[in-house]
């Protein structure tokens, strides 16, 4: 999962969609994963998250407002599917022939 960042204006960011460089310059900076900058920028002492939000509104030239609880920080970071994950996660495998799913497989009555 990752997670989209409302911005002041309006625009939204998502947190995969990041440049690699700007995930690893946040990941240095704060001494963890690129990974935890992807999918889990909410956790922890709350750093993390205002960096990120704190530069993408300067690539921006957007202003951080002044007074800023945890928790209306935490209200611009909505948690979303990572690009590329299937919305509902129960979609059949494509078994790459032919088109045609590969039928339900049926439990057999137990024989006794």
């Amino acid at each position: 999962m990752a997670y989209e960042i409302t911005l002041p204006n309006g625009e939204k960011v998502r947190t995969d969609e990041l440049l690699h460089g700007e995930v690893v310059d946040l990941a240095k900076a704060h001494k963890t994963s690129w990974s935890h900058v992807v999918e889990m920028p909410v956790v922890g002492d709350g750093e993390l998250m205002l960096d990120l939000y704190a530069r993408q509104c300067a690539k921006r030239d957007l202003k951080v407002p002044n007074v800023l609880t945890s928790p209306k920080l935490a209200s611009f970071y909505k948690r979303v599917p990572t690009i590329g994950d299937e919305a509902d996660g129960d979609q059949p495998a494509d078994d790459g022939e032919d088109g045609e799913q590969d039928p339900p497989t049926v439990d057999a009555p137990a024989s006794t």
